[in-house]
């Protein structure tokens, strides 16, 4: 729950987007909606447990927003060591669902380097029917501090690949806001790998509309 007003701004303004997405993508794919329905339901948990709760804990922002200062060092080494060690992909992510970090073969399966990815919406490399869930399961996981962990599918231009993700929160006590380690691995329902699955030709046609959209907005 927010601590204060700002905070509980943000929180309705990201849920108002987060239920305008969804809401697109029922309307894009009503025949693919089990996961979506989910999703639903747990925004109007989160609405009404806003609803009720948020009084509460504005009361109390000042004796709870004390930062953590224990063990700081010992969370700095478990990061560093994830994406030292890790043979797995791994994306470190910040409260918005921006890139902070990703370890090599994280961008690898991303299609880019380390650098480049840093500072994207990690969002826009989740394909379009899954992008709304997906990004409604990051908020709910940064609510309840409870990890997630769900078959997603990876979309690139050109072809997509189911994966999937499981969604940790990390408090690390020099961050103002909780981070979230998503780590990527083949679909548990799935069979052998078959290497990356062209994009259907309806969410393909999708994504080169909006790419076009957001480059007349850069170029004006």
């Amino acid at each position: 729950m927010p601590d204060n007003l700002a905070e509980l701004q943000r929180e309705i303004a990201e849920l108002s987007d987060r239920v305008a997405a969804l809401r697109s993508t029922h309307s894009m794919y009503p025949d693919d909606s089990a996961e979506t329905a989910d999703a639903v339901l747990a925004e109007l948990g989160f609405a009404e447990q806003l609803l009720q709760d948020c009084g509460q804990r504005l009361a109390a922002a000042e004796s709870a927003s004390a930062p953590r200062r224990s063990n700081g060092d010992d969370e700095r080494a478990v990061l560093r060591a994830v994406f030292s060690q890790l043979s797995v992909p791994v994306v470190l992510l910040d409260h918005e669902g921006y890139i902070r970090r990703i370890n090599a073969i994280g961008a690898d399966r991303l299609g880019s380097s380390p650098g480049y990815l840093s500072g994207k919406p990690f969002a826009n490399f989740v394909d379009l029917r899954r992008r709304a869930a997906m990004r409604s399961r990051l908020a709910a996981v940064l609510r309840s501090g409870d990890p997630a962990s769900f078959d997603s599918r990876l979309a690139q231009r050109g072809w997509a690949e189911d994966v999937h993700m499981t969604l940790t929160r990390l408090d690390v006590s020099t961050e103002a806001a909780p981070l979230v380690l998503v780590a990527l691995s083949p679909p548990l329902a799935g069979g052998e790998d078959e290497g990356p699955a062209p994009l259907e030709p309806e969410v393909e046609d999708q994504v080169v509309v909006l790419a076009a959209r957001r480059l007349d907005v850069l170029t004006r």
